[in-house]
């Protein structure tokens, strides 16, 4: 039929009311409008409404709406219509009134919504348009007349036939006399008259048809598609009236051929006519009372024409006669009635009719299991897409079991079905927590015709791994790997399933390698099938399993992109949760809860799964009641699935049982937790992680409830598990892999420590386990990274050499770019995010490959009795440890293991006062020492207690951790004996106890090479002013401007401090390279190969984080925020400030490229500079910044400065230093004697006590 659409005629006006920001777009998009350049006129609208002030005219609001609704109703963009046509109308009636313009508002918004499929919306619009249409230009104008036939043409179309009779009625005669409307009368007659056939008004029906028909052939329009459709339909009204003429075309008899062009009509879109030709058929059949399989056929396609159409009554009825039909014609078990069964259950479901839905699925299994496999299968699997889309699925396990187990039914069926038939069978054995059945069936021997099908060995595998047995999975993957080898189809599969299976057995560098392996044979293969996403999905977490988030939210939002499956929805969730986002996470889970209820139903295991997660993310806001109640929910689900031994009933158990501890019931959450460790040892195995962390609960718990044995007991075990796992995974991750994997234990580490503080005084042996604990974990990090680099350099491998160059190029240039304005960041974000992917890739292999982090770290390797027994009677070795209590309150405290020389245990000191310690007593301290007033108090603070324990001691090797890396512990002053502690003990900095094992290099390996850098030119190549005031005003990175806010001081005594210690060293045979002036400069630094002195003498910064918690943003690493000025820095940082470009040297040497430097056989590096021992800290990791970046390169020692220094002092006690070294004292005797020696001439600490000496 003749759409009958209304195009507006719209006049715009311009609008020059003032000098408006909206008025400009506007104007371009009338002009473009005027053009034909409807793209541009909407885009230009676009930008106009945007700009439209909230207090803006009427009258300038609606002609802005209305060249909006307008171009975007031509444009097809009906949404925009919709979202502006409300304001469009508004702005008319408060501009104008009820005319012409808000008339024409209404047309577009009923336009907009027809073609949006919202017609019941639609159909009211147009009803609110005749009202004002009628009191505009009354009942009978042409436009009131076209509104009413296009309101009777929607009703048509939703075949509310009634209303449409009513409304044709009315309007035919209007029409007819109108000479503005004859062709909207001609097709008016036509809807009139199909209106009449479907009410079976067939005497009104033959009239308007008639009429049509006479019109039509009168103005020689016989080629309008209605035309035959209206001939069609008058024989079949003159068939139901016994008036069928002589000449009618209608044929009673030719069954077949009515069939085939019904089908072809269909198949050409032309619902209509295959309607009509399905209603000839079905007159032509009841009249003459036809039997056939063609009669059959036809009341078949025409059920499912109807089904798609939506006729839901009509198709009943068809269907009724079908299966009457069916009854005479064939078989009981006939492929025609599991046909029409299916067509039934359909019909069902569509009819929301679920109670007689299952009856009708259970004819389907009841005739397939008769009928031939290879016909019945699509049908079958119809049957179990309806079971779940409808939540059934639980009650179709007993279904599929039938068929499978029916050894007939699964040998007839092809190679293709069986692989099908078997994916089908585990997949609905595995949602009905029937895996260890469904083993069993498939081992039966009547099944070993399905052995060579290639989806045999995934199955066996799926369902073994369900049931916990991990091994075996390998086993059976590995061996059946090589049939699949090349068949693109599932060889990617089982790359997955044995990624997965190695992470469930904690195997994580099988598992990375397998998950890539995977990934890209997936990505060979075209479209995003949904096996490409669930492994992608199945990677991301694995990388939460590591503790990588980032990289698995990376994964999960371009997945989430593409689907909206609940798995993936749940892991989001679980991650936001992890990550300290649980409102994001709860809104997740509360989706994909209601998706496992439509999917699943609320008894189904996935239901349970997601019910759990959504209690963990309340249990996380402090819902604690809401989280008990939804746990029970999860278990009471698992028993009536009579699950109570799975790994996924086990994780129920810990996270209820973690509820319980919060409410206070201590001894149900022991019940759960046994029982869940009882689980997970059968299912997973001692060693493993979750196994671990089960330990962990119970011991927490135990020492919550001060059963301390009991809590011991527990520790015991799990401890060792957890460097085991750090010794297995940590060979394969990157550097920043390994932070985040450790962070992830972190929770574990402290809690042990905390622990074992509280039980020293039941036990001090603890203290021995804790300190073993200390030189396994702390600086772990650190030494892993020290270790790598140590090992490839050593190892003489060429490939391994070559790799790490690459690396080294590739962190420099990303450096460059980390220097960068955030601008040139942005412009460049896609090679960035390349280049840190290629980086942390190669990193990853050459940590993997070079073992130095396995071969150096073992928590077994070195114990307390070999630390002690390095140490002399007059030595202690003094390992500080920062703890924040979790279990009494949340204050923070230091305990301090003092061992001695020949001890067997160390004595445990606590320092209760942590938080006073880092906040009040470090601002005093530090005041103390810049404003150089006497300090009485912080040596009670931070040190009496512990001197107290230090009877007979002269020399400590003191391992910091927290504010103790910030305090020079020499300037403490002791009031009772009236010195600093500089004067009554050799203190020496470690990074970790086990640094004091650390062999020296033997002396036919040191080189007397040195590399001396001083008063570096900062301005060089500089002679532009800059106005920092007005800079600072308009840049977004202000830490250029900090920088440069003073100017940078030039240094001319260390001018003076190169050239001593350079006659210094002549004076030893060294051989120097003086970096002075312009030549000190970033390039010539990283040219070094290890010197085996390197001094700075020049500016250290660190700037502090501004605040950001943009995880995004470079700039927030410490690394890039701390380093050493060199020559041209002050250039650099007036270029950035003015968005120039940046070459390779800037003059900066951050601490992130201070790391790259080749190192590997360098003694000393010596930073006289200020503040170069300052960083972020970082509990057990000591201080991220430039001290960090330099014991990473490779340097065996490192002197720093912790406070900004007097440059007269400073190069004095340097001189002192080298002096005294180069006359043979170790450098921490020398560094003591400068100080001893500067404390007489300057007795404030400020002068002499900023340095100090660590490795």
């Amino acid at each position: 039929m003749k759409p009958c659409l209304f195009c507006s005629f719209l006049m715009f006006i311009s609008l020059n009311l003032s000098a408006q920001s909206w008025d400009p777009p506007y104007q371009r998009a009338v002009a473009s409008y005027q053009k034909g350049d409807v793209q541009s006129a909407f885009a230009f609208a676009q930008e106009a409404v945007e700009l439209l002030e909230q207090d803006v005219a009427p009258e300038t609001g609606f002609y802005i709406y209305q060249i909006l609704t307008t171009s975007a109703l031509e444009l097809g963009e009906y949404q925009s219509v919709l979202d502006f046509i409300e304001k469009e109308k508004n702005a008319s009636k408060a501009a104008f009134g009820e005319t012409e313009k808000y008339l024409q508002a209404l047309k577009k918004e009923a336009q907009a919504l027809l073609y949006s499929n919202q017609l019941d919306q639609a159909g009211q619009v147009y009803v609110n348009a005749l009202e004002v249409s009628v009191k505009l230009s009354g009942e009978k104008s042409t436009e009131t007349l076209l509104l009413k036939v296009a309101h009777a043409q929607l009703l048509s179309f939703q075949r509310k036939w009634s209303q449409a009779k009513d409304n044709y009625q009315v309007i035919l005669e209007d029409l007819k006399t109108n000479p503005e409307t004859s062709e909207d009368y001609l097709f008016s007659l036509f809807a009139a008259g199909q209106a009449d056939f479907r009410l079976e008004s067939y005497e009104s029906a033959i009239q308007h048809l008639s009429d049509f028909i006479q019109m039509v052939e009168a103005n020689n329009l016989q080629q309008i598609e209605e035309y035959p459709q209206a001939k069609d339909l008058l024989e079949l009204c003159r068939l139901e009236t016994g008036k069928l003429t002589e000449e009618s075309e209608l044929s009673t008899t030719n069954l077949s051929s009515l069939l085939k062009n019904a089908l072809l009509a269909q198949e050409e879109g032309r619902v209509n006519d295959a309607s009509l030709l399905f209603d000839k058929a079905d007159l032509a059949i009841a009249n003459e009372g036809i039997v056939s399989k063609s009669a059959f056929s036809i009341y078949f396609n025409y059920v499912e024409l109807l089904l798609m159409q939506g006729e839901l009554a009509r198709a009943e009825n068809m269907l009724d006669k079908a299966f009457s039909m069916a009854e005479e014609l064939f078989a009981r078990y006939s492929y025609e009635k599991l046909r029409l069964h299916q067509l039934s259950a359909r019909l069902t479901y569509l009819q929301k009719n679920i109670s007689l839905l299952k009856p009708a699925l259970d004819s389907i299994f009841s005739i397939a299991i008769h009928t031939e496999a290879s016909e019945s299968f699509n049908t079958l699997k119809y049957a179990f897409k309806m079971y779940e889309e409808l939540g059934m699925l639980p009650t179709a396990w007993g279904k599929v079991e039938m068929l499978f187990t029916n050894a007939n039914y699964s040998q007839g069926l092809n190679e293709a079905q069986q692989s099908e038939f078997l994916q089908l069978f585990v997949g609905v054995a595995t949602l009905n927590n029937k895996s260890s059945h469904a083993l069993q069936i498939l081992e039966d021997g009547e099944f070993s015709f399905l052995k060579s099908n290639n989806q045999w060995d995934i199955s066996i595998a799926r369902l073994l791994f369900n049931n916990g047995k991990y091994d075996v999975t390998e086993q059976v993957l590995l061996e059946g790997l090589p049939k699949v080898k090349g068949n693109p189809g599932i060889e990617p599969l089982y790359y997955e399933l044995l990624a997965i299976n190695y992470q469930k057995k904690a195997a994580y560098a099988k598992a990375e390698e397998y998950f890539k392996i995977s990934i890209e044979a997936y990505d060979k293969l075209t479209g995003n099938s949904r096996d490409k996403q669930m492994a992608r999905n199945s990677l991301a977490m694995f990388f939460m399993d590591l503790g990588n988030y980032e990289k698995a939210e990376g994964i999960f939002n371009e997945l989430i992109k593409e689907s909206t499956e609940a798995t993936i929805l749940q892991n989001l969730a679980a991650l936001y949760q992890i990550t300290g986002r649980t409102e994001g996470s709860i809104s997740l889970l509360e989706k994909a809860l209601y998706a496992d209820s439509v999917q699943y139903g609320i008894d189904h295991p996935n239901f349970a799964l997601t019910l759990q997660n959504l209690a963990s993310a309340y249990k996380t806001v402090d819902q604690i009641d809401k989280a008990k109640h939804l746990f029970e929910r999860s278990l009471s689900i698992d028993a009536f699935n009579n699950d109570n031994t799975s790994v996924s009933h086990a994780n129920k158990l810990t996270n209820y049982a973690m509820a319980l501890q919060e409410l206070g019931q201590l001894v149900r959450a022991e019940e759960h937790l046994l029982q869940a460790l009882k689980i997970r040892k059968e299912k997973l195995g001692n060693t493993h992680p979750d196994y671990a962390f089960n330990l962990y609960g119970l011991a927490v718990l135990y020492q919550r409830q001060e059963k301390m044995a009991r809590a011991n007991d527990f520790f015991s075990e799990a401890i060792p598990i957890y460097l085991k796992q750090i010794n297995d995974v940590f060979p394969i991750l990157s550097e920043r892999e390994k932070a985040a994997f450790y962070n992830k234990i972190t929770e574990v580490v402290n809690s042990y420590q905390d622990f074992a503080i509280n039980y020293y005084k039941y036990d001090p042996q603890i203290a021995v386990d804790l300190f073993e604990f200390r030189i396994a974990t702390k600086a772990i990090l650190l030494n892993a990274s020290t270790a790598v680099r140590q090992r490839i350099l050593n190892s003489g491998d060429q490939h391994l050499m070559g790799q790490f160059t690459e690396w080294l190029n590739l962190k420099e240039d990303l450096a460059q770019l980390y220097s960068a304005s955030k601008n040139v960041q942005e412009d460049n974000a896609g090679e960035l995010a390349r280049m840190e992917h290629r980086a942390n890739e190669i990193e990853k292999s050459l940590s993997k490959n070079s073992l130095g982090f396995a071969n150096s770290f073992s928590s077994n390797e070195i114990s307390l009795a070999t630390i002690s027994s390095q140490l002399l009677p007059s030595e202690a070795l003094l390992e500080m440890i920062r703890i924040k209590l979790n279990i009494k309150n949340d204050s923070v405290v230091y305990a301090a293991l003092l061992l001695k020389g020949g001890s067997e245990k160390p004595q445990m000191v606590i320092l209760a006062n942590g938080k006073e310690l880092e906040s009040k007593g470090f601002k005093r301290y530090i005041n103390s020492i810049k404003y150089k007033f006497k300090d009485d108090e912080s040596y009670e603070q931070y040190w009496q207690t512990i001197n107290e324990n230090l009877a007979g001691i002269n020399t400590i090797y003191l391992s910091p951790d927290g504010v103790y890396n910030k305090i020079s512990v020499a300037t403490l002053f002791n009031n009772s004996t009236n010195q600093y502690l500089l004067e009554q003990y050799d203190i020496r900095l470690l990074t970790n106890p086990k640094s004091l094992l650390k062999p020296k290099r033997p002396a036919n390996q040191i080189n007397l090479t040195a590399a001396l850098l001083g008063n570096p030119d900062f301005k060089v190549g500089d002679e532009e002013k800059l106005d920092l005031k007005q800079m600072s005003q308009k840049v977004a990175n202000q830490r250029s401007v900090e920088l440069l806010r003073n100017g940078i001081d030039e240094l001319p005594g260390t001018k003076v401090e190169i050239a001593q210690i350079n006659d210094l060293l002549l004076a030893k045979s060294w051989k120097n390279n003086l970096l002075m002036d312009a030549s000190a400069t970033e390039g010539a630094i990283k040219a070094l190969q290890s010197p085996n002195l390197l001094h700075f003498a020049t500016h250290g910064y660190f700037i502090e984080n501004d605040g950001s918690t943009d995880e995004g943003d470079v700039n927030q690493n410490p690394l890039l925020r701390s380093g050493l000025l060199l020559s041209g820095a002050e250039k650099y940082l007036k270029d950035k400030i003015r968005n120039q470009p940046i070459t390779a040297e800037d003059g900066m040497l951050t601490a992130y490229e201070a790391m790259n430097l080749n190192l590997s056989n360098t003694n000393l590096v010596v930073l006289s500079a200020c503040e170069t021992g300052v960083g972020e800290l970082k509990n057990g990791e000591g201080v991220y910044g430039l001290q960090r970046s330099f014991l990473v390169a490779g340097a065996d020692n490192l002197v720093m400065s912790l406070w900004k220094v007097d440059d007269q002092a400073t190069q004095q006690l340097m001189v002192n230093f080298y002096s005294h070294w180069l006359n043979g004292e170790d450098y921490s005797k020398a560094l003591r004697a400068s100080q001893l020696k500067m404390q007489k001439e300057y007795p404030e600490p400020y002068y002499w006590g900023a340095f100090v000496l660590t490795k």
